[in-house]
């Protein structure tokens, strides 16, 4: 790469000219791919560094969309496989409310532990981004809410599928299992 310097008074086309012979003289089988002025490069860079970010960005949101179905799929197979076990606690006085929080419980735990590694592998991985979009550092308190923040929406996401299957009539979920 080559950066040179010209007055504001010479325009881009001159300068080009007046480099292209230059190289010319000094190496003929030389190859000169990209010339533009220094703007033009800064503001390319930028609009790299914004697609990058909006990919990454649309990255996230599929992942966190992958979660709240699989967060689904385990809460509703939770309330599947121990249907009978429902059923009799809800015909025998049990309250909804505090099935799903037994329930949940199961859930919380494993949660918390890969919502941590997540966030520990962002600020690992937030190491990388700032060496390649220079000057993007990320305090703690950014992993904190988001580990916090997964752990909050699975937890509300298990919260309805759980309340969906506790919400059924008692005597339903007994005799599907017989």
């Amino acid at each position: 790469d080559v950066v040179f310097r010209t007055s504001t008074s010479i325009p881009a086309q001159k300068a080009e000219s007046i480099f292209r012979s230059a190289v010319k003289s000094a190496a003929p089988d030389a190859a000169i791919s990209n010339f533009a002025p220094m703007q033009k490069l800064v503001d390319s860079a930028d609009t790299l560094t914004r697609y990058m970010t909006d990919f990454l960005l649309a990255m996230a949101a599929i992942g966190i969309f992958i979660v709240a179905i699989c967060t689904w799929a385990e809460s509703s197979g939770e309330v599947r496989r121990r249907e009978h076990e429902i059923g009799i606690r809800l015909a025998v006085g049990a309250d909804p409310a505090q099935l799903i929080r037994l329930m949940l419980r199961r859930h919380a735990l494993p949660t918390l532990a890969a919502a941590i590694l997540g966030a520990l592998a962002a600020w690992w991985f937030s190491h990388l981004i700032n060496f390649l979009f220079h000057g993007f550092e990320p305090g703690a308190c950014i992993f904190i809410l988001g580990a916090l923040t997964i752990q909050a929406y699975v937890l509300l996401i298990s919260v309805l599928a759980l309340r969906h299957g506790v919400s059924q009539n008692p005597c339903d979920l007994i005799a599907r299992d017989s």
